[in-house]
């Protein structure tokens, strides 16, 4: 297998040379746990082809609700090897070099020298700023991910950028031992309350990171949503194909909105900033001793408040754990659940129909999350292409069945789980008795006319069904129950029975309208021509789709736990050219679709319309000449048979 072959979906995004530039790259990461590894891994499916992986530390129980290499058989194996050998199996070769001791920061210093970009991900927060302030020394660029409960920051720090700890808030000492011995101090470890509110940590878990200094607790949405944003990151600043989100500006992230923030502009987080600031500040003052009376004065109010808002919002006291051994995996979990919220979380089932790429990284989300109860529908095996983003394709899996290695998968994480596979796509009649024990229905086809099939059997049985629809640099998550609008009503999709629908999605002029994978999820525009004329697959990268799946992970966490409001229609998050928003269904493109229906509609429609399709071949001409000016290549689509838009479809 050649790496075009196992990249192939990358090139409707990237031109040859962008995607080399991708492979040539050298990136060290410091730090292979929850974080690292997961940015890691969505570079490797990227194609990026160089790695140097520093990470003393073995896997433990604790890790596996987050952590994406973390399964039962590598429990007490060392992370940077376990992550080596997976980075070999999406791409055989790569150049992986490993370091599994301590290394000093003269040493890292050293390591860094020949690579392009430096990822500091260590858990000792103290030792990864020094790691900026070298990266920055020697002008290279690095990464920034923050997580911390539903909360979490990410952005670039280029060599002449403001440092990480203008944007986080921490004190600029001059020695690595006297900043972690500063971070670890109650005092200081104080001005993190905002966790509480903005990360949604529960108040007694917060209560013993302060006093007994247990570790940040962190849940897998929001670990993989941060690690998608820095790896897509990363790929916008090694191709320049798009603006990076560099710092003074970072991207922001709770549960309920993402977006980029600017180190002392207009938000809370600045506020908080300055406050940790000042905090700090008066600590080196002769006001301290007063500052440490009013810090626990304000403490003895704060803990008994928010206990109280945390009893009346679960309606009772939390029970003592049950099964130590399922709590032993998602015990960090409980930092910001409670045990009776979990415990929905695990008793809910799952029906997640359809293998692809959304599919099986949902399904291993939703299970480090603690679910326990699967269906899972599909019949397809894993071919070289799906590489480049789905989380079961390795050189050794392809040729293998999908649902049987995502059982393999799941058991992997959580022995216990139960999970019915079903062998197939069910048909009309078969939904209604698949659905009939289930709580939330994940469609996840590549087929679109499908979809809507499972979303109106998901309406009738009176399911949640979770929408989780990327394309390119593009994707929409939303949840639909009984009371939303339609999938259809949404997209702009015409209300027909499956067959006469699959017919109509096929047709040259629906895909056609289909426009905005170029404009909005940037992909080539000769790609885009062969995907409609059923040449070329939908054009897909992995950090992208993965961001996609995380949000609808969180979403079904939300819908089954019960506590948060999720994102139902007609709100939904929309990723459009790499940025992330709590939005609404596009109008316009909506209203597109049904006028191009109405038009299109009846074989009368198609041939009297040849206009449309005019209109059409020089908007796409438009398209393709933006493409070319910003590179070395110039010319037009020929004016012949040849372009796509010259031959006319027929609905039969």
């Amino acid at each position: 297998m050649t790496y075009e072959e196992l990249f192939q979906r990358n090139y409707g995004i990237f031109t040859e040379k962008e995607q080399e530039t991708i492979r040539r790259s050298r990136i060290l990461i410091i730090g292979c746990g929850g974080i690292g590894a997961t940015v890691a891994i969505m570079l490797a499916r990227s194609g990026l082809g160089n790695f140097v992986l520093v990470d003393f530390d073995v896997y433990s129980p604790s890790n596996m609700n987050r952590q994406i290499c973390c399964f039962a058989e590598t429990v007490g194996r060392k992370k940077a090897h376990i992550l080596r050998e997976d980075i070999l199996r999406i791409n055989p070769e790569a150049t992986v070099t490993v370091f599994d001791t301590l290394l000093s920061h003269n040493e890292i210093e050293q390591v860094m020298e020949d690579c392009d970009f430096v990822f500091p991900a260590a858990d000792d927060f103290a030792f990864s700023l020094f790691v900026f302030r070298s990266a920055q020394n020697q002008g290279k660029p690095s990464l920034l991910v923050v997580p911390s409960g539903t909360w979490a920051n990410v952005s670039i720090i280029g060599a002449g950028s403001p440092p990480p700890e203008n944007i986080e808030g921490v004190p600029k000492l001059s020695t690595y031992e006297g900043l972690r011995e500063i971070l670890e101090i109650r005092k200081y470890k104080f001005g993190t309350y905002f966790y509480v509110p903005m990360g949604d940590w529960r108040i007694d878990y917060y209560s013993d990171f302060i006093e007994k200094g247990i570790p940040p607790t962190q849940i897998c949405p929001t670990v993989w949503i941060s690690a998608a944003l820095g790896a897509f990151e990363i790929v916008k600043y090694i191709t320049k194909k798009w603006k990076p989100v560099v710092s003074p500006r970072y991207w922001s992230v709770t549960r309920n909105h993402i977006g980029i923030n600017r180190i002392n502009g207009l938000s809370l987080q600045t506020l908080l900033v300055w406050q940790r600031n000042i905090m700090w500040k008066l600590f080196q003052t002769p006001a301290a001793p007063y500052q440490e009376k009013l810090q626990t004065f304000w403490w003895n109010l704060y803990y008994p408040f928010m206990k109280t808002v945390e009893r009346r919002r679960s309606g009772r006291r939390s029970a003592g754990a049950t099964d130590p051994a399922y709590y032993e995996l998602f015990g960090r979990n409980l930092g910001v659940f409670t045990r009776e919220e979990q415990d929905r979380i695990r008793q809910t089932r799952i029906a997640v129909v359809g293998d692809s790429g959304t599919g099986e990284i949902l399904a291993t989300l939703l299970a480090r999350c603690g679910f326990s109860d699967f269906i899972i529908a599909g019949q397809d095996v894993y071919t070289p292409s799906d590489m480049n983003r789905q989380a079961g394709c390795f050189t050794d899996t392809i040729g293998r069945n999908k649902i049987s290695v995502i059982r393999d998968t799941l058991l992997a994480i959580n022995p216990r789980i139960r999970i019915t596979p079903y062998g197939k796509l069910p048909d009309e009649d078969e939904m209604k008795q698949l659905f009939a024990d289930v709580d939330i229905v994940i469609p996840a086809v590549d087929d679109l006319a499908y979809s809507v099939l499972l979303f109106r059997a998901a309406r009738r049985f009176d399911k949640t069904a979770v929408l989780c629809l990327p394309a390119g640099t593009a994707g929409w998550v939303s949840v639909f129950t009984e009371g939303t609008p339609s999938l259809e009503t949404m997209l702009g999709i015409p209300s027909l029975a499956y067959d006469n629908l699959l017919k109509v999605l096929r047709t040259r002029e629906y895909r056609c309208a289909q426009y905005n994978y170029v404009v909005d999820g940037d992909w080539r525009v000769d790609w885009f021509f062969q995907y409609f004329t059923a040449e070329k697959p939908l054009a897909l990268i992995c950090p992208v789709e993965w961001m996609a799946a995380s949000l609808a992970a969180l979403e079904t966490i939300k819908t089954a736990m019960g506590r948060w409001a999720p994102m139902t229609a007609p709100r939904c998050w929309h990723i459009r050219k790499g940025k992330v928003s709590a939005s609404r269904f596009s109008f316009t493109l909506r209203a597109h679709r049904k006028l191009g229906w109405l038009i299109f509609g009846s074989d009368q429609g198609l041939r009297r319309h040849r206009l449309t399709h005019f209109i059409w071949k020089h908007f796409f001409n438009y398209l393709r000449n933006r493409e070319l000016s910003r590179s070395s290549d110039k010319g037009r689509f020929p004016k012949t048979a040849d372009h796509p838009l010259n031959a006319h479809s027929r609905l039969e």
